[in-house]
């Protein structure tokens, strides 16, 4: 049965899905149509007033002029205070005038009052609220943007024509002097921050030239392009200087080498050897040691060392070698350490002395020549670094000197010819149409031609519209159903089956027919042939809408009570049964139980005595209690009541047995017809829900309301309710038209019985045979 359900509930998705959606103007029509006659009526009323206050309009004048306020040209624009104020910039490039804002001023309490004031002097009574009345203030423009001019037009109408043109004139010239105002406290702002920027300017541009100054005087600039190249050329001789320096100095050290091997002596010893070897007493004691020497070696071959003689001359050259390093010590001092005779040098010793002493000397020349020059390179190729940073810096100061000064003197011209342009009283603002009002040619006002079109055409659109609202107001204090497509469009719902009112019922339903049978001949007559053929429809529908699962089990609810759904299960039953089917009505309304009073039926046991003691399911059905003979119907209609009920009979509904009974009773008839209560008070509808292949939603004309429909189909939507459309109750027929204030129309009351079948008197039948 699960997989049933699923199968319906898909099919009724696909009925949802292919409903039509969007906005539907049939609801508008239909409403229409019912309040015709109210929405003509307030039309027509609301028109006729417009025309009787069309008539009635007194004879209005108008005038005006229009206003150039802008420029035309470049050239025009160039000489504008405003652009000359603006300093270099490009007057193509300027911001145009803007118009909205401008308009808001004109038409400001300040300058109306100024107008409002001067109107006043000839005309006492002349008042603000008269003059914003009928002044209108806008800008000249066509149908596209390319069309927007800038001219404003200025226009004023009065009942006076003499007021009229005087407000225009007077309105005119105060314009003409509110541009002129505007134009002078424009220059006179713009000389004031003139005034504030030329001190400001000038204490910049003396510091430029002190920074530039500075910079000139420190690195002795005239112009830094050529100073570094200047610079670079330095660098370059320089370096190349050192390196000839560098390369006699390796010469010389050459040279310093050799010399050294060959004397054997430091510069210290050569210099005192040179100085002794040119000391004459040095000389002399050295010749005296010499010849002394002689004679002793002379002697030593006579004598033996230790005579007199050998002792004498010992001692005599003891004494000149005292002398002589006497005189050593006193000639060169320090600069040797040996003592004893040192031999003059001879002249080619002396020659390489000299040399070697020459060339110590330059050895020290080219050293000291070649840190001078390595210090002055890297001072040079310093300050040749540095130079590029130093040449932005002066150049940049240039510039912004350039740029300060030529400001300062287009700030100095502006100013004077700013104080010009204060000095005269040219109004800035040109009347292209001089104000005036349209005159005859014997000077008499012409008035405005009085076009009542227009107040007619508020008149009927604002009477069309409140006749719609006062409609629509109706439609939402009465809050029901008028017609079938007011359901489908409301609830998106299909309509299976329209039922239609029958005004007979409501006497029959009263009649007291149980106590007096009806015969045969009498039955046609109290059934409406259209009303019976409408239930064999909606069966027809209901069998055929779904062939490939046929439906077993049906129920039958409402939105609310006595909305007819006893009516439609009953009725439902009966043409079911005369289509050949066992059918079996239940009267699942366990809150509310109708149908054993509406079959005259006894009720002391049902469904809720089967689910409660689990009684089997046959036990108390009953047999149809139309006499056989009076309808077909009869021999396949079987009831089954509700049994008492109490204030917890709805929750047997969710119980097991509750499931086994259903699939019991669906295994032993053709079709299992559930009427239920109603769903916006009572739970029993979502509870059989579950255990029915199908459900059909009863919704009566007239009497349904709107609001709890729409809540009970948001209900069903939001749960697994296998909802297969709606049946419409009450419909006109084409011999009974129903209508809102139709007498014969039931109570809410009592609409239930009203259309109900006549009751006949109680026979039950024989028990149905279940299939095992």
């Amino acid at each position: 049965m699960e997989s049933a359900k699923d199968w319906q509930l898909e099919q009724q998705d696909d009925l949802k899905s292919s409903s039509p959606k969007g906005l539907s103007i049939r609801p508008w029509l239909r409403l229409l149509q019912r309040h015709a006659l109210l929405i003509a009526g307030i039309t027509g009323l609301s028109t006729l007033g417009a025309w009787f206050w069309a008539t009635r309009d007194p004879l209005v004048y108008q005038g005006g002029f229009q206003i150039l306020v802008e420029p035309l040209t470049k050239e025009d624009r160039a000489t504008d205070p405003t652009t000359i104020a603006g300093g270099a910039r490009d007057s193509s490039q300027s911001v145009g005038l803007d118009y909205a804002t401008q308009l808001r001023i004109l038409q400001g309490y300040d300058l109306l009052k100024e107008i409002v004031e001067k109107v006043k002097t000839r005309y006492p009574t002349f008042g603000f609220g008269r003059l914003r009345y009928g002044l209108v203030v806008e800008r000249v423009s066509g149908k596209t943007k390319l069309d927007q001019t800038k001219i404003i037009q200025v226009s004023y109408q009065d009942t006076n024509p003499e007021v009229a043109d005087f407000v225009i004139q007077t309105t005119s010239e105060k314009f003409l002097e509110y541009s002129l105002n505007q134009r002078k406290t424009r220059i006179g702002e713009a000389v004031k921050f003139i005034d504030e920027q030329i001190p400001d300017l000038r204490k910049r541009v003396d510091t430029i030239q002190a920074e530039l100054q500075k910079l000139q005087q420190k690195y002795q600039l005239t112009d830094p392009r050529t100073r570094g190249e200047e610079l670079f050329t330095q660098a370059r001789a320089a370096t190349s200087q050192q390196q000839d320096v560098q390369r006699e100095l390796r010469e010389l050290r050459t040279t310093y080498a050799s010399l050294q091997k060959k004397l054997q002596l430091t510069p210290q010893e050569a210099i005192a050897a040179t100085n002794l070897t040119q000391d004459t007493t040095y000389q002399t004691l050295f010749t005296q040691i010499k010849q002394i020497e002689s004679q002793i070696a002379v002697e030593s071959t006579r004598f033996l060392p230790t005579s007199p003689q050998i002792q004498d001359l010992e001692s005599k050259r003891n004494q000149l070698v005292s002398l002589l390093n006497q005189q050593k010590q006193k000639v060169v001092g320090s600069q040797t350490q040996s003592d004893g005779v040192q031999q003059p040098e001879s002249n080619l010793r002396q020659g390489l002395t000299a040399r070697l002493l020459d060339t110590a000397d330059q050895i020290q020349i080219l050293e000291v020549r070649n840190q001078v020059l390595a210090q002055t390179r890297a001072n040079l190729e310093l300050q040749a670094q540095e130079f590029p940073a130093i040449a932005r810096q002066y150049s940049d100061l240039q510039v912004e000197l350039e740029r300060a000064t030529q400001i300062l003197n287009q700030l100095l011209s502006q100013r004077e010819t700013l104080r010009v342009q204060a000095a005269q009283n040219q109004f800035p603002w040109e009347l292209v149409s001089p104000p005036l009002i349209p005159r005859d040619g014997e000077g008499n006002a012409i008035p405005n031609d009085i076009d009542p079109k227009k107040k007619l055409f508020v008149g009927f659109g604002g009477g069309l519209l409140l006749g719609l609202a006062a409609a629509l107001a109706i439609e939402r204090y009465r809050n029901k159903f008028y017609t079938a497509e007011d359901i489908k469009d409301l609830t998106k719902l299909p309509i299976l089956g329209e039922i239609p009112f029958r005004p007979d019922l409501r006497n029959l339903a009263t009649s007291n027919v149980l106590k007096e049978p009806v015969d045969s001949s009498n039955y046609n007559s109290y059934v409406n042939k259209e009303f019976v053929q409408s239930f064999d429809l909606l069966h027809a529908k209901l069998k055929f809408l779904y062939p490939e699962r046929p439906l077993r089990s049906l129920l039958v609810c409402s939105a609310e009570a006595r909305d007819g759904k006893s009516t439609v299960a009953l009725y439902l039953a009966q043409a079911a049964a005369a289509a050949g089917q066992r059918v079996l009505l239940v009267d699942a309304n366990l809150q509310l139980p109708y149908l054993h009073e509406l079959l005259n039926l006894p009720n002391d046991r049902g469904l809720t005595d089967i689910l409660s003691n689990r009684l089997a399911p046959k036990d108390p059905i009953q047999r149809s209690p139309l006499p056989a003979g009076q309808s077909p119907q009869v021999d396949n209609l079987f009831v089954l009541t509700s049994g008492k009920v109490s204030p917890t009979s709805s929750r047997l509904l969710e119980s097991t047995y509750m499931q086994s009974c259903v699939k019991e009773l669906q295994s032993t008839f053709d079709l299992v017809i559930y009427d239920s209560s109603d769903i916006s008070s009572h739970p029993d509808a979502n509870l059989l829900s579950a255990h029915v292949d199908g459900a059909i939603l009863v919704v009566s004309l007239m009497k349904s309301h709107r609001s709890v429909v729409v809540d009970v189909v948001d209900q069903i939507n939001s749960y697994k309710f296998p909802l297969w459309g709606i049946v419409v109750n009450k419909m006109a027929s084409s011999r009974t038209p129903i209508r809102d204030n139709d007498p014969n129309l039931p109570e809410e009351t009592s609409l239930e019985i009203a259309s109900e079948e006549p009751l006949v008197e109680d026979r039950i039948g024989e028990k149905p045979e279940f299939k095992s």
